[in-house]
């Protein structure tokens, strides 16, 4: 959310370490009243962009304007949603049906844009591709500054019905000439809390709408916390072939202090739990830990040198 270009891109920061967004409206109520503002409009931005494998990046932006309203109202969305009000709208983000904010939201008019571009030959740039990111906690991490929410339980049924509202959305906006699907991800947040049967009713959404390649990678991140063998196991059976493991650390010391729920044991545990239900394992590891010496960093990494696919990201908290 923008007004008078602030929150802008550091909005997660303004909800504290605890990602509280109550703490973040509350600011924002808080420095209006001291600027004595009147004008009270603002506008949610979606930017996004896609890096062509030649080199080329191509951008898109979607806005919706509108102006701020308190106190919060509204039990649905997230975020800045209780405070703003869409245009021709008396209720806010937070209070109207979550499909009508859906279709006129920033980044519904983004995701148009890059779903309606092709390129030279006529071909759509995006569509080969299916991300779904999980933005769901057991906690909330500091290093992590994207909207995420802790839960201990969630509508998984509500939830899935709506993400198979938006492959079916997206279908229809790419018309009768879908791309071959050839890689679908399930990202984090934690999708390994989600259930086979939802990874399932995902998938085949997906075969209904699209054709696939006979070589579809269809991978799913797996927090160690959360690696069981029956759900690794129903995992595969609902056609998932690659297992992303969110290890992040090889010492307990570095697992605590990046707040994780498993310890290096335990991490250990989960690989080869993963090996023993994949053929395909990857996993992510953070560098740039405090205290941590070069040598050290290129030792474990080494250490997990046996696997094709190694995700390095440096550490950046986030307070």
């Amino acid at each position: 959310m923008r007004w008078m270009g602030a929150p802008g891109i550091h909005s997660a920061r303004w909800a504290g370490p605890t990602k509280d967004f109550r703490i973040a409206m509350a600011r924002v109520e808080k420095e209006l009243k001291e600027k004595h503002a009147t004008d009270l409009s603002a506008r949610f931005v979606c930017a996004l962009s896609l890096a062509m494998p030649h080199g080329e990046i191509k951008s898109f932006e979607g806005e919706v304007h509108g102006h701020l309203s308190f106190p919060p109202r509204g039990d649905h969305g997230f975020g800045y949603d209780p405070i703003f009000v869409p245009p021709r709208l008396e209720q806010t983000f937070a209070e109207i049906d979550p499909h009508v904010k859906n279709d006129m939201s920033h980044r519904a008019r983004a995701f148009e844009k890059l779903l309606a571009q092709r390129d030279s030959h006529g071909e759509y740039l995006i569509g080969i591709r299916y991300l779904r990111s999980l933005a769901l906690l057991r906690r909330q991490m500091s290093y992590c500054d994207f909207n995420s929410h802790v839960r201990n339980t969630m509508d998984e049924t509500g939830w899935i019905a709506g993400i198979e509202k938006e492959l079916d959305w997206t279908a229809v906006a790419q018309g009768a000439e879908r791309p071959l699907v050839e890689t679908i991800f399930f990202g984090g947040g934690t999708p390994s809390l989600m259930s086979g049967k939802a990874v399932e009713r995902v998938l085949d959404k997906i075969s209904r709408n699209w054709r696939i390649a006979n070589d579809v990678e269809v991978t799913l991140e797996s927090n160690p916390a959360s690696a069981d063998a029956a759900r690794f196991a129903d995992y595969k059976a609902a056609g998932v072939n690659r297992l992303s493991l969110g290890m992040q650390a090889l010492n307990d010391a570095d697992l605590k202090a990046l707040g994780r729920l498993h310890n290096a044991e335990e991490a250990k545990a989960a690989l080869a739990l993963a090996m023993a239900h994949f053929s395909r394992v990857s996993l992510d590891l953070i560098y740039a830990r405090p205290q941590q010496t070069q040598a050290a960093w290129r030792e474990e990494f080494g250490r997990r040198a046996f696997l094709r696919h190694r995700s390095s990201f440096a550490l950046s908290a986030h307070h």
